[in-house]
């Protein structure tokens, strides 16, 4: 999330968007293979000790935006770089066997 951040902050937005499709990659696989996740909680460290399980429903729901946005940032990218994102991108699915 810090990538997002910063990557929002500096117009970064290859990094942005990559991350947001990587976050997406991962949410979905946890999700189909464990259904509820402690997610919308679950990254705000001693704050929430215990985070609620979130629904299957709501993770999709989340998983689905995060694309959406990632879609507007990498839409802000030159087209060359659009390219290079999606050859990184098919590379770790190639190296993850997913």
């Amino acid at each position: 999330m810090e990538v997002i951040k910063r990557g929002s902050e500096t117009e970064a937005w290859e990094h942005v968007g990559a991350s947001k499709v990587l976050i997406s990659l991962g949410l979905g696989t946890l999700t189909s293979v464990y259904g509820a996740l402690p997610w919308s909680e679950a990254l705000k460290g001693s704050e929430v000790p215990y985070p609620i399980f979130d629904s299957q429903e709501s993770i999709y729901a989340t998983l689905l935006k995060l694309l959406d946005e990632a879609i507007l940032d990498l839409d802000k990218m030159p087209l060359f770089c659009w390219e290079v994102v999606i050859l990184l991108l098919m590379e770790i699915n190639k190296n993850g066997k997913h």
